[in-house]
């Protein structure tokens, strides 16, 4: 008799990464316009938009899961696994991301991150200027 509790198909017979692992979400209030897959940044004013290339590191908070315009609640990944995140530069896979410095959303490796810089790590290569990562940032 088969174990009527397997998965062979991921969790509920989804298949894709981020949703067999699930993560920790919160919502934030946008102050601006947040592009789908991006690293996000808290404000002064409490509220996310897409990491600047020159925000500070440290209050890069996670990854929107959706689109939102300026004013609306977007889900941010805090912890846990997002895929299709757009790259600055090749990602190998277990690299130490953060914020890139060149295009605003995109993460980028780093070997030495500075306190607080890091958001997590890549869980594969990159590919076609995007990878899966695991944000975790406690790193």
């Amino acid at each position: 008799m088969a174990n009527p509790l397997s998965q062979p198909f991921g969790a509920h017979g989804y298949t894709d990464f981020q949703t067999k692992i699930q993560g920790i979400d919160l919502e934030f209030e946008t102050s601006a316009a947040v592009t789908a897959k991006r690293v996000v940044a808290l404000g002064t004013t409490g509220k996310v938009a897409n990491a600047a290339t020159d925000s500070t590191a440290s209050l890069c908070v996670g990854v929107a899961l959706h689109a939102a315009a300026s004013g609306d609640l977007v889900k941010v990944r805090v912890f846990g696994a997002v895929d299709d995140v757009p790259t600055t530069g090749a990602l190998s896979a277990s690299g130490i991301i953060k914020r890139s410095v060149t295009t605003t959303g995109s993460v980028a490796v780093t070997a030495t991150p500075a306190a607080g810089e890091a958001i997590g790590f890549a869980i594969n290569d990159s590919a076609s200027n995007v990878t899966d990562v695991f944000v975790c940032k406690s790193l």
